[in-house]
């Protein structure tokens, strides 16, 4: 059945083709890859006043990419979902249920025509460090622009000017990279201008020593109006000994913010409920113990905390999930999460989440 559908999407795609160029059916659907995910969520939030709220979230992901030429390629990305790319939310409590639109948020050729080198151009997903260009359960980045990236030995150089994103309402946007792998160690180096706005910087190293892996990373922005504070620290180390695995991660942020735009990008800091984005002269950690307890069942217990010296307030929470891998391209988990803010009413929440990938 699945095939089926699979098939059957890429059929409805290659016949509407067919009739513009007079294409074959059947080589119209050889040259298409189709991937994607389907994720639901159920979220569920009780306060010590007695006052709750729950919701169900969907999110549809579809890519195409189409070979035109043996070095060019067309990809497009659907998406049934909400605000950039992200959930669609449908309060249970006060709506009933609502049918969710599909948004077209990739169209853009790929040139590969040039050896060790990639030239995409058009509207595109943004991969940085701030920005996710794929994300079967959150928002995603686009812009339209070019973006070009080659690779000399262990290092890739990358560039690219997008003229409309939708970070910004109307300022450009210039990126440029050099990411290198040295044996056991990861680096890497970005650079974002948003015009007339900022300029950001981040910078990452990694690695494993054995079964540990440690990490380091900056990131600095650079009003283009004010000398404002804004940075994000973060250092961590993780393990996995046998059926266990533990990790635990220090971050902070500068005085006047921490520059994150995408909250679980790489330059950001977010356990379940405790996230660093929108704060201010800000420290914490994030702790994660786990088991395999069989192949297909995973237990982790969490426990984070950030303490905001501003505002004199911290935010505490423990949770644990059970994660279930029912097959390779099926999982679920279910997350209870136990959490106190200072100054705030204290919490339990808990989730559901089923993904099926494609």
């Amino acid at each position: 059945m699945t095939k089926f559908a699979k098939m059957s999407l890429v059929a409805a795609l290659a016949i509407a083709g067919t009739t513009a160029s007079a294409q074959p059916l059947a080589e119209a659907i050889k040259n298409v890859d189709v991937s994607g995910t389907v994720v639901y969520r159920y979220n569920d939030i009780n306060f010590d006043d007695g006052a709750s709220a729950t919701d169900n979230n969907y999110k549809v992901a579809v890519s195409l990419k189409s070979k035109v030429t043996d070095d060019v390629a067309f990809n497009s990305r659907f998406i049934v979902g909400g605000a950039n790319g992200g959930f669609a939310g449908l309060d249970t409590q006060n709506a009933g249920d609502s049918n969710v639109d599909v948004e077209l948020t990739w169209a853009n050729f790929a040139y590969t025509g040039i050896a060790n080198t990639t030239v995409v151009v058009g509207k595109q997903g943004l991969a940085t460090p701030w920005t996710k260009a794929i994300d079967s359960d959150g928002s995603e980045q686009t812009g339209t622009g070019i973006l070009a990236m080659t690779t000399f030995g262990p290092v890739t150089a990358a560039a690219a000017y997008y003229n409309q994103t939708n970070i910004t309402a109307a300022n450009n946007l210039v990126v440029g990279a050099l990411i290198g792998n040295f044996g056991p160690v990861n680096a890497e180096a970005w650079y974002l201008d948003v015009a007339d706005m900022y300029d950001q910087y981040f910078v990452k190293v990694s690695g494993a020593v054995g079964p540990v892996k440690l990490f380091a990373q900056y990131s600095d922005r650079d009003n283009d109006d004010n000398n404002d504070d804004i940075n994000l620290l973060k250092v961590g180390v993780s393990g996995k000994m046998g059926m266990f695995n533990a990790g635990v991660t220090y971050a902070k942020t500068g005085e006047d913010g921490a520059g994150i735009i995408n909250a679980v990008s790489t330059n950001s800091a977010i356990g379940y409920s405790v996230n660093f984005a929108g704060e201010s002269d800000t420290d914490g950690y994030f702790i994660d113990l786990g088991a395999q307890v069989t192949d297909k069942l995973h237990v982790g217990l969490n426990y984070d905390k950030f303490e905001n010296d501003n505002t004199d307030t911290e935010h505490k929470e423990a949770f644990v999930q059970l994660t279930y891998k029912h097959a390779k391209n099926l999982s679920a988990y279910i997350r209870y999460a136990d959490g106190e803010e200072e100054g705030e009413l204290d919490y339990n929440r808990g989730r559901l989440q089923v993904e099926y990938k494609f």
